[in-house]
């Protein structure tokens, strides 16, 4: 096939794909408005059953809205300075650090756990290794 043979067919191609889709736009269209339509109602009737069983009100939400826009805006949110939130970074991070050594405590306690299990298990396999060892040069004498 020669060059330009190549490039009309590509073109010719090109322009039944952009009428195939020109001809199906109003219907994907379509399909994706009412999906988003649908999707929206469901939202809708979700955030309606969560205000019912927090017993939050149109207006509280609203309320929430802009304590988080202008917390947002201000890196703080209403009656929070900089020094409160330096106190709550430093009130968490020793949660955290106690947290840890907890887990690590936990950790410990595991692992002496684990070799004591083990150091029992080789003694009591000594033992017995002993006890027919002596036991079995005593029969035989």
């Amino acid at each position: 096939m020669a060059k330009s043979v190549r490039t009309d067919m590509l073109t010719v191609y090109a322009i039944g794909w952009n009428q195939r889709k020109d001809n199906a736009l109003h219907i994907a269209l379509s399909s994706r408005f009412k999906k988003t339509v649908e999707k929206t109602l469901e939202v809708t009737t979700s955030l309606k059953k969560m205000q019912d069983q927090l017993h939050c009100s149109d207006d509280m939400l609203k309320q929430w809205i802009v304590d988080v826009k202008q917390w947002a805006s201000s890196g703080y949110p209403n009656g929070f300075t900089e020094e409160g939130s330096k106190g709550l970074i430093s009130l968490l991070k020793r949660r955290l650090h106690d947290l840890r050594l907890k887990q690590q405590t936990v950790a410990c306690m595991y692992c002496t756990e684990a070799f004591l299990n083990q150091f029992l298990g080789w003694w009591k396999w000594r033992k017995r290794k002993w006890r027919k060892k002596w036991t079995g040069n005593m029969t035989s004498s």
